[in-house]
C-alpha cells in the first residue's frame, strides 16, 4: 500500500480485525519520530496485542519547523492521531544526541553537562532528558527540540506521554529479548543509513552506540572495531540483524562475508501479532515495538 502527498509518503498500513475504535482508552499509541520517517503503532496491553502499524516516509528535514509541519500534515489527516482519550502515549525521537551515564555517578541536575561530552547542544532550543533502564545500570540521557515536545503535548494535553531516545527502545527490546546466550553477543538494528549497535552478556548490556554513513563499508567497519575491541569472534559470535535490510543488502552481504553466525531477529515475544502481520518481515520495525517497554 502507498499513497504519496506532496510532502510525505505512507509506506505500510497493517490494521488487525480486533482493533477497536471505542476501546481507545485502554490502547497505548507509539509513536517514532525521525528526521525523514514516521512511524506509529497502537498495543493493547491487556493482551499485549499489536493492532495497528503504519510508516511513513518523507524527504529529510533541515529543521524542526519543517519536521512539525510534515508531522501535522500527517497529524491533522489521521482519525485517530488527534484522538486524546489514548491510555497512555510513547514517543521515541530519532537523534545523535545522547550520552549513556552509569547509575552509580548520575546525577539528575548534571544532564546538561553529561550531553555535552558528546554533543553540541543549544540549551535554548533543545530539552535535556533521561531515561532509566531498569534491567541494566545505565541511565539514557538525551536531548530533544523544545518546540517538538511542545507540539506532541499541545496534542495530548490530558494524556501522559513518555518521551524517549529511539536507543532506549532498541536496548530495552534488547535486553528482553529471548533469544541470548551465556557468551557476548551483537545485536544490530539497520534503518536507513543509521546502525546501532548492542552489544550484551549473559542478558547484560556491555555496549551501545549508533552510527551513521552513506558508505556500508564504513557502517562494516564500525561492527568489526566493536567486535575487535570487546572481543568477540567473527566466526562464532552470535550475530543478530533486525531493521531495513534483507539478505540481498550490501550490508547484509557484508555482515555475511565477515562474520559466521549471522541471522535476522524475530519479532518480540513479549507482544502478540495476528496473520495480518505476516506481510512484514520478523526483523522489520523492531525498535518501533520496543517502545511498547518503555515506561
Amino acid at each position: 500500500m502507498e499513497t504519496t502527498t506532496s510532502s510525505f509518503k505512507l509506506v505500510k498500513r497493517i490494521k488487525d480485525d480486533k482493533f477497536n475504535v471505542d476501546h481507545l482508552h485502554y490502547y497505548y499509541l507509539l509513536l517514532q519520530i525521525g528526521t525523514q520517517n514516521f512511524q506509529m503503532c497502537v498495543a493493547d496491553p491487556r493482551k499485549n496485542h499489536c493492532l495497528l502499524l503504519e510508516s511513513y516516509q518523507f524527504e529529510k528535514v533541515g529543521n524542526v519547523e519543517e519536521l512539525i509541519q510534515i508531522l501535522s500534515k500527517i497529524f491533522e489527516n489521521h482519525h485517530l492521531l488527534m484522538a486524546g482519550f489514548w491510555a497512555g502515549v510513547k514517543m521515541a525521537v530519532k537523534n545523535d544526541i545522547f550520552t549513556l551515564v552509569p547509575s552509580s555517578v548520575f546525577d539528575k541536575d548534571s544532564i546538561n553537562q553529561y550531553l555535552a561530552l558528546n554533543a553540541v547542544v543549544d540549551e535554548e532550543n533543545i530539552q535535556s532528558l533521561y531515561y532509566k533502564h531498569a534491567k541494566t545500570e545505565a541511565i539514557n540521557v538525551f536531548g530533544v527540540e523544545r518546540k517538538l515536545i511542545d507540539w506532541v503535548f499541545s496534542i495530548y494535553k490530558k494524556i501522559k506521554v513518555q518521551v524517549v531516545h529511539h536507543g532506549s527502545a532498541f536496548i530495552e527490546g534488547i535486553l528482553r529479548n529471548d533469544d541470548h546466550t551465556h557468551d557476548k553477543s551483537i545485536f544490530l538494528l539497520v534503518e536507513g543509513h543509521q546502525l546501532q549497535v548492542v552489544v550484551t552478556r549473559d542478558k547484560k548490556l556491555l555496549y551501545y552506540n549508533q552510527f551513521t554513513s552513506q558508505n556500508v563499508n564504513d557502517l562494516m567497519k564500525y561492527v568489526l572495531l566493536i567486535m575487535k575491541a570487546l572481543k568477540l569472534d567473527q566466526n562464532t559470535s552470535k550475530v543478530l540483524v533486525w531493521g531495513d535490510i534483507n539478505n540481498e543488502s550490501a550490508f547484509f552481504k557484508l555482515l555475511y562475508k565477515y562474520t559466521r553466525n549471522i541471522s535476522f531477529g524475530n519479532k518480540p515475544a513479549y507482544l502478540r501479532f495476528n496473520y495480518m502481520f505476516d506481510e512484514l518481515f520478523d526483523h522489520q520495525y523492531f525498535g518501533l515495538y520496543s517502545l511498547y517497554l518503555c515506561d
